[in-house]
């Protein structure tokens, strides 16, 4: 039974990186518009297009990435706290979230491999928060603090 669950989870991984879904709310660069109420109410979700066109896009203020999954328990506890970053610094910072089971080859391209992660990129530079996060010391890591 444990080979069956196993090659299942091989066909389904391989099918979702085959054929990313994108939801109905994304724009034509894979990033939801700021009404998407998925992970937290400020955050918005972003797909691997969006990823690309962020990164190599030109960047005027900080962008925080959450990567996180609906199973996680952790990240649950957690939205509100991003949700509360992403309002306080709202068109100082950029907030977006990645769901690792509908994205999971942006969490790869970022070597995430547990949730909840986060990441900080400024100008060139992409900075892996460690845990334990407060309201703090997100915003200290944006640079508005």
């Amino acid at each position: 039974m444990a080979k069956a669950v196993s090659h299942w989870w091989a066909h389904e991984a391989r099918r979702r990186m085959e054929q990313p879904r994108r939801s109905p709310s994304m724009d034509n660069n894979g990033i939801s518009k700021p009404s998407d109420q998925s992970q937290g109410q400020a955050s918005r979700r972003l797909d691997a297009d969006g990823l690309e066109a962020l990164l190599s896009g030109p960047r005027t203020k900080p962008v925080l990435l959450d990567f996180f999954a609906d199973w996680c328990g952790p990240c649950r506890m957690l939205a509100p706290l991003i949700t509360e970053v992403a309002t306080e610094l709202e068109g100082q910072a950029d907030v977006f979230a990645v769901d690792i089971d509908d994205f999971p080859d942006v969490a790869a391209k970022f070597g995430v491999s547990s949730v909840p992660t986060l990441f900080v990129i400024d100008a060139d530079t992409v900075t892996r928060l460690a845990a334990p996060h407060t309201r703090k010391g997100l915003i200290a890591a944006l640079g508005a603090g």
